[in-house]
């Protein structure tokens, strides 16, 4: 036999006994960085956290999850995997086999409509992986037996509705009550002193020190010696100076409340 037809013979023997590849590897280590409390999402986004716990009893082999019948990774025993979605309705499956189920068999898998904003907690089941859908969790229970987990990393993903997640960070800020005293504000009800304007603009200076960003500073005043159109001005006077003090105007909010303290300004910065 020429050399050349023994050459294509043997090429496709081998081709035929080579699985498909179904995703790419991209690291010889399974596994990357500890798993870390999740970060809201922006609204334009949702996110899901799915993972598989490191239990004494677990399921041979990976177990291959899927995204609107795409793989985007296989989790081994202690793995999770991260990834954000458009808002809307999702197919997510996981399987220890190599492709998804077939007609009749869509009860394996997790059928959503994902809220904007929202995160995701799935875990994998180690005694119905071929029979149920993955299981949701709260997010308390979630974040707890993540503790334990690893990213997953050696896998790259071939799930096109996967997307990067934009986190809104803004909203993982500690809300601050800073104190004014509005008495030393004032030169009378309605006139905001030089010495008023001084203080304010210090204190900004102190909540960008402690704030990476503004979302929202909520101003709330208990004052019996000014009340209706006097308040108003003094209000509007205290707004204007956190504006020449470079506080973003959307992001200043005034509340007439009671409060244990009086001739106050309470500011609440998150």
């Amino acid at each position: 036999m020429p050399a050349a037809k023994r050459l294509v013979i043997c090429s496709l023997l081998f081709a035929a006994v080579v699985p498909p590849v179904i995703a790419s590897t991209v690291s010889t280590n399974p596994f990357g960085e500890a798993y870390r409390k999740h970060q809201p999402v922006t609204p334009a986004l949702s996110q899901v956290v799915f993972y598989r716990q490191n239990t004494l009893v677990t399921a041979s082999g990976g177990a291959n999850i899927y995204i609107n019948g795409k793989m985007h990774t296989s989790l081994l025993p202690g793995g999770y995997t991260s990834f954000c979605v458009q808002p809307g309705t999702h197919h997510l499956g996981v399987r220890l086999g190599r492709f998804l189920p077939g007609t009749g068999e869509d009860k394996s898998q997790f059928v959503t409509t994902m809220k904007p904003g929202r995160t995701y907690f799935l875990r994998v089941d180690e005694h119905t992986l071929m029979h149920e859908p993955p299981k949701s969790v709260k997010s308390a229970l979630g974040e707890d037996e993540l503790k334990q987990t690893r990213r997953q990393a050696h896998l790259l993903s071939r799930a096109t509705s996967a997307l990067p997640c934009a986190f809104d960070y803004a909203l993982t800020q500690p809300r601050v009550d800073y104190l004014l005293p509005s008495q030393s504000l004032f030169l009378s009800d309605t006139t905001l002193s030089q010495q008023g304007r001084e203080a304010i603009a210090d204190l900004v200076v102190q909540i960008r020190q402690d704030h990476a960003w503004i979302n929202q500073l909520q101003v709330n005043m208990v004052d019996p010696a000014s009340t209706g159109p006097a308040q108003q001005q003094r209000e509007a006077q205290f707004r204007q100076a956190l504006i020449d003090a470079a506080i973003s105007p959307d992001s200043i909010t005034f509340v007439r409340n009671a409060l244990p303290q009086q001739n106050v300004f309470v500011l609440q910065v998150n």
